[in-house]
């Protein structure tokens, strides 16, 4: 037996979670490019590092720019989540989706304070609550037309 699932309609949480996983795809593609713009490189240390010297910034900048293509392929399969999430919610996707915010987020930060790279610790902690809220959005929504069906 199969339970009918309805569609999520497309709100703004919806289209809030959209564009983070499309913006990732975005920034990582960038933060890739990067790598082969040499007149961006002190800007990018100076954005990631503020007044920290950094020791070896040709390394430092290939570890970071080698992270973009990660960050947009963690983009494109969390579009592909949200969109399945929104065609077919369930509360094991639900889950899932929080779940992959605890097992990115404390770490993530965690590394980015511990190198002082505190505004990627800022930014991953406002993506980690907006990503939060647009989720439970959606899904309170879901379960609110759940309630009124008869």
């Amino acid at each position: 037996m199969t339970i009918e699932q309805s569609p999520i309609p497309i709100t703004r949480a919806l289209i809030g979670l959209r564009w983070i996983a499309n913006l990732h795809v975005i920034g990582g593609l960038c933060l890739a490019i990067v790598l082969w713009i040499p007149a961006l490189h002190p800007l990018l240390l100076k954005i990631l590092y503020g007044s920290t010297p950094v020791t070896d910034s040709a390394q430092t900048l290939f570890w970071i720019c080698i992270l973009g293509p990660t960050v947009a392929s963690w983009g494109v399969l969390c579009r592909i989540c949200v969109d399945y999430f929104a065609e077919q919610p369930c509360m094991r996707t639900y889950r899932r989706l929080i779940l992959s915010l605890w097992v990115w987020a404390p770490i993530d930060a965690t590394m980015c304070i511990t190198h002082g790279v505190y505004i990627a610790a800022i930014l991953n902690t406002s993506v980690v609550i907006l990503f939060w809220y647009l989720c439970h959005q959606i899904w309170r929504d879901h379960q609110n037309k759940q309630r009124e069906r008869p």
